[in-house]
């Protein structure tokens, strides 16, 4: 799903949003909807084969559009990675998308990697007992600016240099059923993108071996 109305300044944070639930596919820039498509997607969320291998460390990545035989690393920053198994209203987009508050423990928060890190390859989770990241390649450890009339005093991942020498972040997932939405999702991030990134993808998990296509991916596209 892309819509004209979704593209952004570069080199400015904005906070994005991709929702579907079960039928209908919404698009949300920094707390607004941009674009919805009710008729290409119905169903379950149509997940890569568990027998599909992607290059360094798994199909599920943070930072580049993944898969089998492609690899596009974004060009900018990312912070504040959610995966939802449920498909979050667009009031509940808007107060989140700049809430500092949000802890984890919340009702349908599967995985909260808040990119806070000084140093070290290991990405923490803030959802108790969910998957951690390993930062794979050249991926830089940054300080956040100020987001939302206030400051986040956290820290933020740059895989800007990935671009040249690739970096993203790898997540294993072991059972789709309990670490992955099943028919409702949102995916949302924070990005500043520096441009030139036709395909980057901050949050994906895809499949692409010529004779399938499926997974889902947050993209600049």
């Amino acid at each position: 799903l892309s819509d004209a109305a979704s593209t952004i300044d570069m080199g400015l944070w904005h906070h994005f949003a991709g929702t579907y639930d079960g039928q209908s596919v919404k698009i949300f820039v920094d707390g607004r909807m941009t674009t919805s498509d009710d008729n290409s997607q119905h169903g379950d969320i149509y997940y890569p084969d568990r027998s599909y291998e992607s290059r360094e460390g798994g199909w599920f990545t943070l930072g580049a559009y993944h898969d089998q035989n492609e690899y596009y690393p974004i060009n900018g920053l990312m912070d504040e990675v959610r995966i939802w198994n449920t498909a979050l209203d667009v009031d509940e987009i808007a107060h989140n998308h700049c809430s500092d508050g949000l802890t984890g423990t919340e009702p349908g928060l599967l995985h909260f990697w808040k990119l806070d890190e000084n140093d070290g390859a290991r990405v923490a989770n803030a959802v108790p007992g969910a998957q951690a990241g390993t930062i794979l390649g050249n991926v830089m450890h940054t300080a956040h600016e100020e987001l939302c009339l206030y400051a986040f005093e956290h820290g933020a991942l740059d895989f800007s240099y990935g671009r040249i020498d690739s970096g993203h972040v790898a997540v294993p997932v072991v059972d789709i059923t309990q670490e992955l939405p099943v028919r409702e999702m949102t995916v949302e991030a924070w990005i500043k993108w520096y441009g030139g990134t036709d395909w980057a993808g901050p949050v994906t998990a895809a499949q692409d071996d010529g004779s399938t296509e499926k997974g889902f991916a947050l993209s600049s596209r």
